[in-house]
């Protein structure tokens, strides 16, 4: 048989197509294996709930954004009910790069004045940049109230409290049944809308509020922001919220 080498034939070009087209993947594959390719490491999520997403982006040296993983700290205190045993601790664990706030400077909540225990644990300032929208903060809140009042009144919700979207009134937490409502609060151009839970324990009434705030979108020049989805922000307090655990131990 004799071979034509500058001469096309139709399987001459069925195998170029091949090479062609496969090539790449070949050479994809080759670096993979080698550990030419870098892949990068999709986001850690260490929370219960689903779909969550990174709060911060950060620029890389590319000049694109790179997503922080989840890397939780966890906030414990305890306390003693009057200044005597037993002894009680309520722990819960967040996003590493949120901002903690104990006692005098908190904010949120809706127990009022003279708690036993506050704390809260709030977004950085740079959380949820992309895309621009009028988002302002979100918040988790925990506040722990004693006395016959406190807990006679715990499950009196905030005035014009209504159902949590997608939950039933009761929800179990870590083996404590909290009693959930939402509210909304406005002013001076900002909206505030919280999704409170609420259980008694020994007398003690325990709150966790789960707060986003955002802007009130008239108050923008019209295309200069888009309404931030909410659900970004309240996927990530439950999160938080789902490892809220309370206990007591009788003092040694």
């Amino acid at each position: 048989m004799k071979i034509e080498f500058n001469k096309i034939t139709k399987l001459s070009r069925t195998v170029a197509i091949i090479i062609l087209v496969g090539l790449p993947f070949w050479g994809f594959y080759v670096g993979y294996e080698y550990g030419l390719v870098q892949v990068p490491t999709p986001p850690l999520l260490n929370y219960t709930l689903s779909n969550l997403e990174p709060v911060m982006s950060y620029p890389t040296a590319s000049g694109t954004i790179a997503y922080a993983p989840f890397e939780p700290k966890t906030y414990q205190t305890s306390f003693y009910s009057k200044g005597q045993g037993p002894l009680y601790t309520y722990s819960f664990s967040y996003p590493r790069d949120f901002d903690l706030t104990q006692n005098a400077g908190v904010y949120g909540g809706f127990l009022g004045d003279g708690m036993d225990s506050q704390v809260t644990v709030a977004t950085p300032q740079d959380a949820f940049q992309a895309p621009k929208s009028n988002f302002g903060s979100a918040y988790f809140t925990v506040s722990v109230a004693s006395g016959t009042k406190a807990a006679a009144n715990c499950y009196d919700m905030p005035p014009g409290a209504r159902g949590v979207p997608g939950a039933t009134s009761t929800i179990t937490v870590n083996g404590r049944d909290f009693v959930t409502a939402a509210t909304t609060g406005v002013g001076a151009g900002n909206i505030y809308d919280s999704r409170v839970y609420r259980t008694v324990f020994d007398g003690f009434c325990f709150e966790a509020a789960l707060t986003v705030h955002t802007g009130n979108i008239g108050m923008y020049t019209p295309g200069t922001v888009v309404p931030f989805d909410d659900g970004r922000a309240f996927n990530i307090l439950e999160a938080v919220l789902s490892t809220f655990r309370i206990s007591t131990s009788t003092a040694s």
